[in-house]
């Protein structure tokens, strides 16, 4: 009966802290609405920009933004802080659920910022600003793979779903932002924002 107990215990403590798939997409899109806004901003820049262009571009966010958030996941994943205790297992739900809920607010005051912001077209590409701007925008990747790390998840699954959500947040950024202009960016920013707070609530509720 005992063992019986424990195991029903284990098999609780798994269900709320392993994310399921629809989870999954939800919080890359979440945190890849980023890279959304961004791109928005980038193709409203470009005079003319042709699948090659798309292609290289989004490729590069995707891969930058995959490769943080796998750091991000490398060091929730540190075998200190998931030692397998009632106390730490808790404890990395909290943390779990304070990081989505930060990022959320994070990205909400994103979409309330005063830069302004000029469409000025040309045809004027470098990869070291694209990079840059990859870098820049997947800084909260890492912090959202921390947050991961510290529940059980499929590793490989969690990679494969963040790149391709990265990939086509890019693509339908720099479309978008190429064919109508920049002004929907603060939207994205938003949305991202809530989805990342309403995953810190399924979270805490299954907590």
């Amino acid at each position: 009966m005992r063992k019986e107990l424990k195991v029903k215990n284990i098999f609780v403590r798994r269900w709320w802290r392993e994310l399921n798939v629809i989870e999954l997409i939800l919080s890359s899109i979440g945190v890849s609405l980023d890279i959304f806004a961004v791109t928005v901003c980038e193709g409203a820049t470009y005079a003319h920009i042709g699948k090659k262009k798309i292609f290289n571009i989004s490729f590069l966010f995707a891969m930058v933004q995959t490769s943080f958030f796998l750091i991000g996941i490398a060091i929730g994943a540190i075998p200190v802080l998931k030692n397998g205790t009632d106390e730490i297992t808790w404890l990395n739900g909290i943390t779990s659920i304070i990081i989505f809920i930060l990022l959320g607010f994070h990205m909400i005051s994103k979409a309330f910022s005063k830069k302004e912001l000029k469409e000025k077209r040309n045809n004027n590409f470098s990869y070291l600003k694209i990079g840059i701007l990859a870098i820049a925008t997947s800084i909260d990747a890492i912090i959202m793979g921390i947050g991961i790390g510290l529940l059980d998840t499929k590793i490989f699954l969690t990679i494969g779903v963040m790149f391709v959500i990265s990939l086509v947040c890019s693509v339908l950024g720099l479309q978008s932002g190429y064919y109508l202009g920049f002004e929907h960016r603060k939207g994205a920013y938003i949305i991202g924002g809530i989805i990342l707070i309403s995953m810190a609530i399924d979270i805490a509720i299954r907590h």
